[in-house]
């Protein structure tokens, strides 16, 4: 009996030992499972967060952004882009280089047909006499100034001039244009009728920033040297 007692005994404890084992087995397998998905997911944040990281650093922020791509970030036209925001916040490169656009050729046009009420709030003064006397001498001589806008093809801001709260914006414009001058007989005495010029303007418009007037007006013409 005592025999066939320790037999149960170590049976029974065997078992038990399989049993402990066994589920010692699973739950570490279990654990080992869970602690790699913990990982994995630990890494995969890492990743995000990196990946997030170069995507911020490429794209840049909006501060970074904000007056692109009408001048490089840090650089003299930059700055003085900030001037003119601090000043009239309100300002927005993009609505001027649309005015910029409008207004040239609004005045090619005003130019041509002579009308000098059109012309007048475009202008500075210095401007608009030097527009003034042209027209009065092609009156005087019986001529015509006829002129096309084929095409505006380019307009960027080369410069900014800043004194006080009046700013100058330089604007480079490039043009195709049918432009002649006919006298009363309608004889060409000048330029061609038949031919497209391409033609390059750089206009200075400036404001007073801190004027309730919108307007920015056209006081300085030149050709590239």
């Amino acid at each position: 009996m005592s025999d066939q007692i320790d037999l149960t005994t170590i049976i029974f404890a065997l078992v038990a030992l399989f049993v402990v084992w066994k589920m010692r087995t699973i739950l570490g397998t279990r654990n080992e499972s869970s602690a790699n998905t913990m990982t994995e997911g630990k890494n995969s944040s890492q990743v995000a967060n990196i990946r997030s990281d170069i995507r911020s650093a490429d794209e840049g922020s909006d501060e970074d952004l904000r007056w692109t791509p009408f001048a490089t970030f840090g650089s003299d036209m930059w700055q003085r882009l900030d001037q003119i925001s601090k000043i009239d916040p309100s300002f927005d490169p993009r609505e001027f280089i649309e005015g910029a656009k409008a207004a040239y050729e609004l005045i090619l046009k005003a130019f041509s047909a002579e009308d000098l009420l059109t012309l007048r709030p475009l202008l500075g003064k210095e401007v608009f006499d030097s527009f003034s006397a042209a027209i009065s001498d092609r009156q005087k001589k019986g001529a015509k100034l006829q002129t096309t806008l084929v095409s505006l093809d380019r307009s960027e801001m080369t410069d900014i001039k800043i004194e006080g709260n009046v700013a100058q914006i330089i604007v480079r414009f490039g043009s195709k244009v049918i432009s002649f001058t006919k006298d009363q007989n309608g004889v060409v005495l000048e330029g061609t009728s038949d031919k497209v010029a391409e033609v390059v303007d750089i206009w200075t418009f400036q404001r007073d920033l801190s004027s309730s007037d919108p307007n920015w007006r056209l006081v300085s013409t030149e050709e590239p040297h």
